[in-house]
Parts: C-alpha cells; structure tokens; sequence
C-alpha cells in the first residue's frame, strides 16, 4: 500500500482515470491492460460493462482536459460539450457501440463499452464529425464501422455510406463488436464488480444470520454487552471534539442528495463535509462557519468532480477515489482558506495506529471496503472508546464518526474494519 500521496496525472488512455483502480489505485499505480489469470466470462454481462451516455461526455471532458494539458491540441480549458450522439452496430436489435461527444470545437468517440482496447476511438480538436455530411431526419440513426466510417441507418435494408452509395446493413461489421474482449478489462474493475455483486446478492438473499457488524452501533457498551462477554468499562478513550458532553454537529448524504442536479455515491464529499463543519465549528474558522452545511458540501462536491476525485455516477458506483481522498481533503480545506494542514497516510485501521493518531489530536478519514454493515464506505473519524470485560479481561475497541448517513454520531467496531486503512489530517 502506497504511504504518500501520488498526485492525481490523468492519462491519455481515459480509461484510467475513469475507473479508479488506475492511477490512484490502492494497490497499484499504473494501468493494466491485460489480466493476469483468466477470468470468468460468466461473471459479467453486458449491462455491467456499459457506459452511459452521460458518462462518456464526463469521459470525453476528461479526455479534452488531458489532452489540453499536453499542449498539443487546439482545445483550450473553456472548450465543453454540446451535444452526444448515440451510435449503433446496424443490427435489428440497434445495439448501442459508441457515442460522439460533440464538443464546441472538435469531438470525442467514446466507447460504450469498456472491455476494448481503447475507450477513445477517434477524435479531433477541430473537425466535424462526418457524419454531418447527412441529412439526418429525426428517426435516423447513425451506425458506427470504426474510425471514420459511419452510416446513415434510415430503417431500410441498407445503410448509406458517407459516398451516398448503399450496403446491406448485414456488411456492415461493427469494430466494436469485434475488438472486445475480457482481456482489456482492468483486474481492479474485477474485484470493484464482483464485490458489488457479491453484497447485492447478500442483501438481497434475506434470512441471513445477523453477526456483530451488521448493524450500526449507537452506544458501544450496549454492542459489547450483546455481542462479547461483558460486562464491560471504559479502559480509555481520546476524544478532543466533544467537551463537557457537547455532540458534534454532523451530517447525512441524503441531505444532499437533491441539491443542484443531484448527487449519487457521494459519501466521500459527505465526510469531508463533515470534517470541515467538525474542525470550523472546534477552531472558530469564519470561512466555514458562516456557510450553510449545503455551500459546504457543494463547494466540496465541486472540487471532487472538477479534478475527478469524485464521479458523480451509478456507473459501478465508483463515488470518490480512495488513492485521491487525501489531496480531495487537502484541496476541500484550501477551498475555505484553511492552510497549513498536512495529510498522512494511507495507514492501517487498528488500535495502535488509530489511538496515536487520534491521541495526537488529528482527524481520519476512513475507508471502508465491503464492510457488513456499510459496505464501501467513506466516513469522518474524531474519537474512539476501549472497553475492557470485566469477566475475561478482553478489550473491544469503538471509533466514534460521522457515518454519513445519521445526523448523530455512531460507532464502528474496529474489529470489523481491521483491514481497511485511513488517511489522517495533521493540522
């Protein structure tokens, strides 16, 4: 596991900063193109590996922002989208293979699937697409055969070519079709789909046994005395937010489900959101304080999206990046003036590391991976409790949070995270 932050780079493939794995993934920091072992074809379906159009115009964005970077193109930071245009395979059943993102100058071809060598499949900073040249009525298609070659699809056995001649529909092979495969598919996509999967069906199963991490904790002595061999006292704990029995003032992400055009996946702005309401409200800091918790999480939901921190998608709920949390935090705090600040980490959830951190007075940010209770999850940390039984002499230890989906405060286990890592803000 990576011990630093690694700023975010976008490559020129796009498809690594679509899917978070990527260049910020928790295990790895490059690309992979190819899988290692063979992979269940069973596993997957079209459905799951589809791309919708209003993620292929963030990906095309994403792929202008990229290329403006590079400084070899005509786009500029202004450049945006106007339009998408869906594109077919030509078949009967008007499978859906690409879309052109239409740009104020210039387009993308985006991939509507993500199992093929390249994500992007043609583009230009300044060109129309070809299939201007038709004169497209409101129920023609467009059919996509590969870079540069499109058809008008009017519903007639044959196709017209951008010549103005005719070929039968059934000639006309679509390069998308042929060139996916599995072995384009990122291993880390894997293991992100197949633990949604997983939960989804375990969810979905019913009649399961409920264990201890199942459900949220609102009072660890009352968890400890149900689950372990109490009773139980307090050992020790470290809490410097809440004096003289004050509750800190957190917030849900079904709040700000609603706002502006709606947010989705969006526990990671959430939490920050919580950390800067938390820390503004302890050290009096104006620039926080005299905003609403919804321009809070708004500026902060800006941030996560403006340098794809956050995706705002269902698409395989990516929501926020774990390898880019750190600078989103650091980032979310610059944005109301708050300097200084020093993030740490990613470093393992267990007592040790938690009780120096939260000892030396910092915030964590804790990432939860299909966790019992909250699956991936991403939730603000400023306390924790040590229990002791009295009859056995064992000890349990509960990390206090803002869970993002109570506007009090809960526990977690720590048993039931001790896999998962966090990051610490040092201020």
């Amino acid at each position: 596991m990576k011990k630093s932050i690694r700023r975010f780079c976008s490559s020129v493939v796009i498809f690594a900063i679509l899917m978070s794995l990527l260049s910020l993934s928790a295990y790895a920091t490059e690309f992979p193109i190819s899988l290692s072992k063979s992979v269940e074809q069973e596993a997957f379906s079209s459905e799951d590996l589809f791309i919708s159009s209003d993620l292929a115009k963030r990906i095309a964005l994403l792929f202008v922002v990229d290329m403006v970077s590079s400084g070899t193109t005509n786009w500029t930071t202004s450049t945006c989208p106007v339009d998408v245009i869906t594109m077919y395979d030509g078949s009967d059943e008007q499978n859906i293979v690409a879309y052109t993102v239409e740009m104020d100058s210039g387009y993308v071809v985006v991939s509507a699937y993500i199992d093929v060598p390249n994500i992007i499949l043609e583009w230009s900073d300044k060109a129309f697409p070809l299939y201007r040249q038709f004169a497209l009525s409101q129920n023609d298609n467009v059919v996509y055969g590969g870079a540069l070659h499109y058809y008008k699809d009017n519903g007639s056995d044959d196709l017209q070519t951008l010549g103005g001649g005719l070929v039968n529909r059934n000639d006309v092979i679509s390069v998308i079709k042929d060139k996916r495969n599995a072995v384009y598919i990122p291993e880390t996509f894997i293991s992100l789909l197949i633990s949604e999967k997983t939960r989804s069906e375990r969810e979905n199963a019913g009649g399961r046994n409920v264990g201890p991490y199942d459900n949220v904790i609102e009072n660890p002595f009352d968890h400890a005395s149900t689950w372990y061999n109490g009773p139980y006292e307090c050992h020790d704990w470290t809490n410097y937010w809440e004096p003289n029995n004050t509750t800190v003032e957190c917030h849900s992400a079904l709040e700000y489900s609603n706002l502006g055009g709606g947010y989705v996946n969006h526990c990671g702005p959430t939490a920050i959101t919580n950390m800067l309401i938390i820390y503004g409200n302890r050290f009096n800091i104006s620039s926080i304080t005299s905003e609403t918790d919804d321009d809070i999480f708004v500026t902060v939901a800006g941030i996560g999206i403006s340098h794809s921190y956050y995706f705002n998608s269902n698409f395989i709920n990516i929501g926020t990046l774990n390898g880019a949390a750190g600078w989103y935090i650091y980032d979310s705090f610059a944005a109301f003036n708050v300097t200084g600040i020093t993030i740490n980490g990613r470093y393992g959830i267990n007592y040790s590391n938690v009780s120096i951190s939260l000892g030396n007075d910092r915030l964590l940010y804790l990432l939860l991976d299909d966790n019992d209770c909250y699956g991936d999850h991403h939730v603000t940390c400023y306390a924790y409790t040590r229990l002791q039984s009295t009859t056995d002499g064992n000890f349990v230890t509960y990390l206090k949070v803002a869970d993002g989906w109570s506007d009090t405060p809960r526990y977690i286990d720590i048993n039931s995270v001790d896999d998962d890592q966090y990051w610490e803000v040092e201020y």
